[in-house]
């Protein structure tokens, strides 16, 4: 168009449907930049139909192949532009529930023609870059996951975790993973993505495509594992020693390590050794599930009505819920970053235990997991769970549960009758 058209001839002097007999008379020979800037451009004014346009006429020239980077390029516009329309159809499906005479409780009506579309296009794209970026996965996988085409979203993951096994499989020995590409540095990746991923699993309430997520993460940290202490086992005892069991930690190790704010990397390895720190870049975070992705799977279970599954998620949540008790946590953690660093005082020991406000905050984070489970509970008119529910979050936590998992309690069991119940528990949780 016009404005596309005006943009190249301020950028590269080249006015493409300005004066037509001057370009017959005088033939402009377009280079692949001429090609990369009119595709940039038509992206970023939404003109997809004439970037592809402008694709395909780069194509069928047969001079000019794509390169890696337009492609790139290409594929980022389209993974942007999905994730834009993704959140415009999700306002426009909640203002669409809230304006409904019968207020339902579950998942959101979503059309997502707009998106899928445009998600897709970047899926089929990507095809054609023979190595491309971490970082470009990613952005296709959480563009893929947010459009709502799960099975793209899981097949970009599931490409990216065998290739962050085969990235440690073809190294010879742990320290030559110092010298890897951080563009295709996986490890670094993996958990920040895990996390955006199951993020949109909860705000659409998909739990089936949060199980098939769940299942991935869990894999490749049990691999990982294994490797990490068949690596261990064969070490060296002079050689440098990498702490990979709080890498990808049982869920309570985990949890601890979650819990203890202002860990630096190096604290996790003994003076003077030459550990990966590309490895040791995500400690704070790890490749297994932690307590707020949990909290996730918890939402999404209870957005999609199954009671089951947020009573068995619960189970996992209990040993992160633990460590943010007041009396408890301190101690816990201490004995943790003991495990950590053996050659610390007691004393370095106690600057990084957390402190009560950092424990109320994570407490916070994961509060809402409680109040998705019962409220599901509600739903499916499942009272003795949700009283149980209560009682060990109590337990665990030595807090008070969230007013909205106690009020949705008292609903469920004021509509069976059962006011005594109600008493006993509006006491339990003001004691």
């Amino acid at each position: 168009d016009a404005k596309s058209n005006q943009e190249l001839l301020e950028k590269y002097q080249i006015d493409i449907i300005g004066d037509a007999k001057e370009l017959k008379l005088v033939p402009i020979v377009l280079e692949e930049q001429h090609y990369t800037a009119a595709i940039s451009v038509c992206l970023q004014n939404g003109e997809l139909k004439l970037a592809e346009s402008a694709l395909q006429s780069m194509k069928k020239s047969g001079r000019i192949k794509p390169s890696e980077h337009s492609l790139q390029e290409f594929v980022l516009a389209y993974c942007r532009l999905a994730m834009e329309s993704a959140s415009q159809e999700f306002k426009i499906a909640r203002k669409l529930k809230s304006r409904e005479k019968k207020k339902s409780k579950g998942r959101l009506k979503i059309k997502q023609r707009v998106s899928s579309s445009r998600a897709r296009a970047a899926f089929d794209m990507s095809r054609l870059i023979s190595m491309p970026p971490t970082w470009l996965l990613s952005k296709l996988a959480q563009a893929c996951g947010a459009a709502g085409l799960w099975s793209e979203a899981r097949t970009v993951l599931r490409s990216m975790h065998r290739d962050a096994i085969h990235q440690i499989q073809t190294e010879n020995n742990l320290d030559a993973l110092t010298e890897l590409n951080g563009e295709r540095d996986f490890l670094v990746e993996l958990p920040g993505l895990h996390r955006s991923l199951l993020k949109l699993c909860a705000r659409s309430g998909n739990v089936t495509a949060a199980l098939w997520f769940v299942d991935d993460i869990q894999n490749l940290a049990s691999q990982l594992r294994r490797r990490n202490k068949a690596a261990k086992s064969m070490r060296d005892d002079t050689s440098s020693t990498l702490v990979s069991q709080f890498l990808l930690a049982e869920d309570s190790d985990a949890a601890a390590l979650e819990l203890q704010p202002n860990i630096s990397n190096d604290s996790l390895v003994t003076k003077g050794n030459g550990t990966n720190h590309a490895l040791l870049s995500i400690q704070s975070d790890g490749i297994g599930m932690g307590g707020e992705d949990w909290k996730l799977l918890m939402i999404a279970a209870s957005k999609s009505g199954h009671w089951k599954l947020c009573l068995a998620t619960l189970q996992f949540l209990q040993p992160f819920v633990k460590l943010t008790h007041p009396k408890s946590t301190s101690r816990k953690a201490l004995s943790r970053r003991a495990r950590v660093d053996e050659q610390d005082s007691s004393q370095q020991h106690l600057e990084h235990a957390p402190s009560p406000e950092y424990l109320a905050t994570q407490y916070e984070k994961m509060a809402r997991a409680l109040t998705a489970a019962v409220l599901c509970f509600e739903v499916r008119s499942q009272y003795a769970w949700a009283i149980r529910s209560i009682d060990d979050w109590i337990e665990w936590s030595g807090r008070r549960p969230r007013k909205e998992a106690v009020v949705a309690t008292c609903r469920i069991l004021a509509a069976r009758g059962r006011g005594q119940e109600v008493y006993n528990l509006v006491i339990k949780v003001l004691k």
